[in-house]
């Protein structure tokens, strides 16, 4: 019986166990619903976006729609004020530590990296604007942050106004960030000129001299005013280019490889003839005159950063023999009105060029601009499917080495898309350009206007202010304030269709 007993206690044991082993498998925290991917909203504020007569000594309440996460660097003020931040749950607190400026609209700013407590971001900036008067300034200013080099958007850079040209924090009266489009606008601004400044690398702090990049300095431009303005960001270079090696690449010639692209007209003199190869390249090459041991030589970047340095030759050059060759030989190229033949040659040359059709000389002007390059203008292109035969007499090198090349060029049997451009320009100079992401088209003027023909697909449109007439874009200095040539984009895309004219109308307000 006991036996009997002990199984019967044993059972009952077993399964009391497995009943509480099913029991606490069932123990286990609720889901909660859905993952939160809601960045957090403002519930109500003390003041209220547009609130006029707050007091100098009031405290500025934010609820949140959240909890958030306590990040001070990402609540901003403007005009720059020095306040206190405390964070509840979901509650932002701002205190001056003095008190704000009399009749002065302010501008409180939650920038993207503001998040709640499971890290969802702002997907754009939260702002509230007030006044301790009982005036709020309404104007604004808009326009798109660009990159120089790529000619693309910027997204997410800080776009400042400032009351001058120094660039201090101190001046700053609003910021904004930059969308995905690279587009701005900037708000709440009074009746006034400000400095437009974009930077890249600071995140939400002020700093032109830690950012990464830089837009150029333009003229002082009034709030209020309907034109978007062109933010043109270069990278914020303060240094020279710097000579990294010398090698002897011919007789009399050298080449430099530089730290960084170099403005090689500055280097040209009765002694130095320099090229580059490649095209915007790094590496440079200068022909100089026999006897000469050490030259002094001028470097600056794009960017108007200079230096002297003086450059020792080498001991020894090898000697020449080979003929000049085309970079291009054996390519075929796409010809349209108006658009030149650009043939590189790999050193500087001498030669006689001329154009030939069908055994008929085709009328075309022969310009060098550079002295290892030929540039054709044609007056006339031939249908597409024709080819025009390029031929080089009496083709040499600075070194006696000649020969006799001819190069084929053929038109492209896609037709071209003609794009006729007037109206209002607000610089003397105006440089007109189409822009396909991966080429520019420069304009020609014309009756009334100006006139490019390109191949047919998505465009945008340029101006650019040459002042100095020199053919680019000269970029502005910040310290001290310099200004930059201005540019100006187009607010619509151009779509061009092969044998097909697209008339624009463009008026930018002088």
């Amino acid at each position: 019986m006991q036996g009997k007993r002990a199984i019967e206690i044993l059972s009952v044991a077993a399964v009391l166990v497995s009943f509480l082993a099913v029991g606490c498998a069932k123990r286990v925290a609720p889901s909660g619903g859905p993952v939160d991917k809601t960045p957090p909203e403002i519930a109500e504020s003390v003041p209220q976006n547009g609130a006029v007569n707050f007091p100098a000594d009031g405290e500025i309440f934010v609820r949140f729609s959240e909890p958030v996460k306590a990040n001070r660097d990402a609540v901003l003020i403007f005009p720059p004020e020095s306040v206190e931040i405390n964070f509840g749950k979901n509650l932002v607190k701002i205190r001056p530590r003095e008190k704000f400026r009399e009749n002065t609209t302010y501008t409180l700013i939650f920038t993207p990296d503001f998040s709640d407590r499971h890290g969802n971001n702002l997907k754009s900036p939260l702002t509230i604007a007030f006044s301790t008067g009982d005036h709020i300034d309404t104007l604004s200013i808009s326009g798109q942050v660009i990159d120089a080099l790529s000619l693309k958007p910027v997204a997410g850079a800080l776009v400042a106004a400032l009351t001058d040209s120094e660039l201090s924090p101190s001046a700053v009266v609003r910021v904004g960030f930059a969308g995905e489009n690279g587009r701005f606008v900037l708000g709440n601004l009074a009746p006034k000129k400000y400095y437009l400044c974009a930077l890249s690398g600071t995140g939400t702090k002020f700093d032109p001299i830690s950012a990464e990049k830089i837009s150029s300095p333009t003229e002082p431009v009034p709030a209020g005013e309907t034109l978007p303005h062109c933010l043109v960001m270069i990278p914020n270079d303060t240094t020279a280019p710097q000579v990294l090696s010398v090698s002897a690449a011919a007789p009399n010639v050298v080449k430099l490889t530089l730290s960084e692209f170099a403005d090689i007209r500055r280097m040209v003199t009765e002694n130095l003839l320099p090229w580059y190869f490649p095209a915007d390249s790094k590496e440079v090459f200068i022909k100089i005159s026999g006897g000469i041991k050490k030259i002094p030589l001028p470097l600056c970047d794009r960017w108007g950063n200079c230096a002297e340095t003086t450059l020792a030759l080498p001991d020894s050059f090898p000697p020449d023999t080979l003929p000049p060759a085309p970079v291009i030989f054996g390519k075929f190229f796409s010809l349209f009105p108006g658009q030149n033949l650009i043939i590189p040659f790999v050193e500087p040359i001498e030669g006689d060029f001329r154009a030939v059709m069908h055994d008929t000389l085709v009328p075309c002007d022969v310009r060098k601009p550079a002295p290892n390059a030929v540039e054709i203008e044609f007056a006339k292109i031939p249908p597409p499917g024709d080819s025009i035969l390029i031929i080089a007499d009496s083709l040499c090198d600075l070194f006696g080495n000649c020969a006799a090349e001819t190069l084929v060029c053929r038109i492209s049997n896609e037709k071209p898309g003609e794009v006729e451009i007037s109206g209002d320009f607000p610089c003397q100079n105006p440089k007109i350009f189409l822009w396909n992401g991966k080429k520019r088209f420069f304009a020609r003027r014309a009756d009334g206007g100006f006139a490019c023909y390109v191949p047919a697909g998505e465009y945008s449109l340029w101006c650019l202010c040459d002042e100095n007439s020199d053919g680019r874009w000269t970029s502005g200095r910040w310290s001290p304030f310099a200004p930059g040539e201005e540019i100006f984009l187009y607010p619509d895309t151009i779509s061009v269709r092969a044998g097909w004219k697209t008339q624009v109308n463009w008026r930018i307000p002088q």
